[in-house]
């Protein structure tokens, strides 16, 4: 692979570099001045991935640890966090964001500045979702190679146009320290690429006493029972193995090609549920739209369709969920097979149903039932009159008893066939790799 030429697309030059480290220097002059009033605060420092040096070109952004000491309530750790945040950001239009806890997020010349709280824990006393942060940052700046570092940041580069790069719950892709920890734990990219292309089910990139349920483990070097995969979701896994098959069979190609797949089915099987939204964390509004999703998609298959993908959309305004199925109608008539003529009980039971029944050649007693629901449309507006009886979070049933609508195939909006057209089209890779699966 001629990793040489992908590196100049990755690596920030000279004048980002210094702009960087201007912006870097003001912001923690800000935040160290406001955490000072407070002596809940032990230390502010510098995080991420412009602290360990694997930001991409034209991509940084910049994290602020304020750390606090290990006694401090949960509620004050939270609204001191929070006070810090919005008056060191205050000249630059900060606002709350979530992840596990609330953190600040604003803008300082062009450059995303997150103001995250943690606690000063030692090793394995973790209280927040944060408190690994700098130990992950302390352990990268220790043990990644300059040219690991930029290994790094073409591994980022790779995810990012397959489109699985980002923790959060809208992508359930790989983070930014997890494309750290493989390139820490192979030596570098193209290594990572070679044995990621030939990885087992039930592999351990890292060490763990332990077994997990993903098909790959990511273990995090600074805590052997947190699997990093755990957050990646196995489709995407599943893309990035694709992904490093086809660059490992292919040496010409480069990592950074994005293809333009056309459709492989039209949207004429896809049925679309939408309704509002509210101004709730759009991180909690896609995780129940995700689950949303899923609990429709199991109630569609026990209605006798096909369910090929589904998949969730959300926005400012409105959640969309969206399911390529088979057909969009089925027919309206189903066989159901029923007990062995020699269950007396159960066959009478079965026998005495309304419907024409017969007894196949294995013995069974069988009866043609007519379905309650043999259009998608028809049966995801009735699964929508009772969602909680479907399994949809609890937070959505308001939205959706507000208005939700159903359309199907060609009256699906175009905006929304524009955002979801991945739900239509092949994964290229898939191909790629099944060409040269005997290599």
């Amino acid at each position: 692979m001629n990793t040489g030429d992908w590196l100049k697309e990755v690596i920030p030059d000279d004048a980002q570099t210094e702009a960087n480290r201007k912006t870097a220097g003001h912001v923690m002059r800000l935040v160290s001045k406001e955490a000072g009033k407070y002596p809940d605060v032990v230390g502010v420092e510098l995080g991420g991935s412009y602290a360990k040096g694997t930001w991409l070109a034209g991509e940084t952004d910049i994290d602020v640890f304020v750390k606090f000491g290990v006694g401090v309530p949960d509620e004050r750790f939270r609204r001191v966090s929070r006070e810090i945040g919005f008056d060191s950001m205050k000249g630059y239009d900060p606002g709350e964001r979530y992840a596990d806890h609330p953190y600040v997020e604003a803008a300082v010349d062009g450059t995303v500045i997150n103001v995250v709280p943690c606690y000063d824990v030692e090793r394995g006393g973790w209280k927040s979702a944060a408190d690994r942060s700098p130990h992950h940052t302390r352990l990268m700046r220790k043990r990644l190679t300059e040219n690991q570092r930029n290994d790094v940041r073409l591994l980022k580069r790779f995810l990012k146009v397959r489109g699985i790069y980002g923790a959060q719950i809208a992508v359930q892709g790989f983070s930014g320290y997890a494309a750290e920890v493989i390139i820490l734990h192979f030596g570098g990219f193209e290594e990572a690429v070679r044995e990621m292309a030939n990885i087992e089910r039930g592999s351990t990139i890292g060490k763990s006493a332990r077994k997990f349920g993903t098909p790959v483990a990511i273990m995090d070097p600074i805590d052997e029972n947190r699997n990093l995969a755990a957050a990646i979701s196995s489709r995407n896994m599943g893309l990035f193995i694709l992904g490093c098959r086809e660059l490992a069979y292919n040496p010409e190609a480069s990592p950074f090609d994005t293809k333009d797949v056309a459709p492989s089915v039209g949207w004429d099987n896809v049925a679309a549920v939408k309704f509002g939204r509210g101004d709730e964390n759009s991180e909690i509004i896609w995780g129940q739209a995700r689950r949303a999703a899923s609990a429709m998609a199991r109630q569609m298959e026990l209605g006798g369709f096909t369910v090929i993908r589904h998949k969730a959309l959300v926005d400012d305004e409105r959640v969309c969920l969206l399911f390529l199925t088979e057909s969009v109608h089925i027919p309206e008539k189903v066989v159901r097979v029923g007990p062995d003529v020699l269950r007396r009980a159960d066959a009478a039971k079965f026998a005495g149903s309304e419907g024409m029944v017969w007894v196949s050649s294995e013995m069974r007693l069988l009866r043609v039932e007519k379905r309650a629901h043999h259009a998608a449309g028809a049966l995801l507006r009735h699964i929508l009159r009772d969602p909680g009886k479907a399994g949809i979070p609890a937070g959505l049933h308001h939205h959706i008893r507000r208005g939700a609508s159903v359309t199907v195939g060609g009256r699906i909006a175009q905006s929304i066939k524009e955002e979801a057209a991945e739900l239509v089209r092949a994964d290229e890779a898939v191909f790629y790799a099944a060409r040269h699966a005997g290599e």
